[in-house]
């Protein structure tokens, strides 16, 4: 079996999927646009890929757009196309359609919801009520529940293996989503408890930068300095959105790169590598042990590679012939 994984460049998603990239048993293809400088073209390609229209009749010939064009398929061979939440903006669903029909089950279409569907409900649904995907896999619970989705781990790579000198308590980064207030709080304790951190918060109008200077706000950085800067702290916190039931990113980062987690997701206790000893688990700010996030201690939960998007190959290795 062969795998083509359809990428839109997105930095932190490229990264979670970097062990993936490097496959040989695995074709990775542009999903973006490509770059069109005349005016006329552009007008045409906007029309072309309207969703509206879409609703209404389906343009053919979408992939003409893209910037990567499926190759050549061998005669006798398996391949399952691997697609990561909104599909490419040239997508051609009819196309993948007959694809796959001319095929004779040689070809198996897989969608991996790196998202609650919640998130990006226009785009994901759109993507799942124009192509009937074989497989759908999301990292979410209430999601796989609701939907029917497989419930399936999010892929992680680890991108660094050098360990960095530790030079902050706390680490934390997030869109504000209605959490601002909590987030203030628990920063006004952290200062008050002389803990070093760092705090990046994004989506926060002006009038309600009370830390400013002290806060990051607003400033969007690309997700190899996220992991960076994660490597120089002692503990990552984590506080998941209201209705979010999936695990976040932060505890990837927390067991991969073997650092303490500070967490309000109380379902980390039913996680594998979950320890005690290294993860907290908090409800309000005022439950907060800040010693125990000063406190330095060898980590080590004794990763396995698990996480590894290589696993997921495995998965669908497994799907495909049960």
């Amino acid at each position: 079996m062969k795998f083509f994984y359809y990428t839109n460049h997105n930095k932190h998603v490229d990264i979670c999927m970097a062990d993936l990239l490097k496959n040989d048993n695995v074709t990775v293809l542009d999903g973006t646009l490509k770059p069109i400088n005349n005016i006329f073209l552009k007008i045409l390609r906007k029309v072309h890929l309207s969703r509206k229209i879409d609703y209404f009749i389906h343009l053919p010939l979408k992939q003409i757009w893209m910037a990567s064009k499926i190759p050549k398929l061998e005669d006798n061979e398996e391949y399952c196309f691997i697609f990561i939440d909104s599909a490419p903006h040239g997508m051609d669903f009819q196309h993948l359609k007959r694809l796959r029909k001319k095929s004779k089950g040689r070809i198996k279409y897989l969608l991996f919801l790196f998202n609650p569907v919640e998130l990006f409900k226009e785009n994901t649904l759109y993507n799942l009520n124009n192509m009937d995907y074989d497989y759908v896999l999301s990292y979410d619970f209430n999601d796989s529940k609701k939907y029917g989705f497989i419930q399936y781990n999010a892929p992680y790579s680890i991108i660094i293996n050098n360990k960095s000198e530790i030079n902050k308590d706390l680490y934390f980064i997030c869109w504000n989503k209605g959490r601002l207030s909590s987030l203030h709080k628990i920063y006004q304790n952290s200062i008050d408890n002389n803990v070093k951190s760092t705090f990046r918060i994004t989506g926060v109008e002006e009038s309600l930068q009370e830390y400013k200077g002290q806060i990051i706000y607003n400033q969007r950085i690309e997700y190899d300095r996220v992991i960076q800067e994660i490597l120089e702290c002692n503990c990552i916190m984590d506080m998941i959105s209201p209705g979010h039931s999936g695990v976040s990113t932060r505890y990837f980062e927390a067991v991969c790169y073997n650092k303490k987690l500070l967490t309000n997701n109380k379902n980390i206790v039913n996680l594998p590598f979950y320890n005690s000893e290294y993860m907290k688990i908090y409800e309000n700010p005022e439950d907060i042990d800040w010693d125990w996030v000063k406190e330095r201690v060898n980590v080590d939960y004794h990763y396995d590679g698990r996480f590894s998007p290589l696993k997921l190959l495995d998965k669908i290795y497994e799907l495909w012939h049960q």
